[in-house]
């Protein structure tokens, strides 16, 4: 079964992660005097696509496989549980349930483009820069605005849906 105690600390560990690297990004935009500008010659904000998918690919993705893995433990479970009780009628609930992993798979593959909290950092970086800042300013608006956006995000979007499925999964079998 998985463990939302353990998966939502992990989220954070992402958060960081992802917090430093855009920290990275913003360290190369460049400077007018002591404020953080963008010209026609380095246009480092559309780099935050590079940056998410990089923090995709490497960070989110393997969490959210290793994810699904221990969902689909949970249906591996039951039926050894059922089984072990003699019931073996519940071939269609087998299959149904097969069927819903599938769909969270599918579900995982689209909630891992983060769309959502990359349009809430990019506008972050564009308030900043059309704000004027400092880079160190810049710095601090980023570790400040952006802990808690992949949090939420995983909130609204994936500890509700897993919840569900897993009641979905227990109803099935019963």
């Amino acid at each position: 079964m998985l463990d939302e105690r353990k998966a939502q600390k992990k989220v954070r560990e992402l958060e960081k992660e992802l917090i430093a690297m855009l920290l990275v990004l913003a360290s190369r935009f460049d400077t007018n005097g002591k404020r953080v500008v963008l010209n026609e010659r380095n246009m480092r904000l559309a780099d935050m696509t590079t940056t998410f998918n990089k923090f995709n690919k490497d960070l989110q993705v393997p969490f959210l496989r290793e994810t699904l893995k221990d969902l689909k433990a949970v249906k591996g479970e039951l039926d050894d549980y059922y089984k072990s009780l003699g019931l073996t009628g519940f071939a269609v609930s087998h299959k149904k349930i097969g069927l819903l992993n599938k769909q969270v798979g599918k579900y995982m593959g689209e909630f891992a483009l983060s769309t959502q909290v990359k349009m809430e950092v990019q506008g972050i970086l564009t308030s900043g820069i059309s704000s004027n800042i400092s880079p160190t300013a810049m710095a601090t608006s980023i570790r400040k605005d952006v802990k808690g956006k992949l949090e939420k995000y995983y909130q609204q979007f994936m500890w509700d849906e897993i919840v569900q499925i897993e009641r979905i999964e227990n109803n099935f079998y019963a």
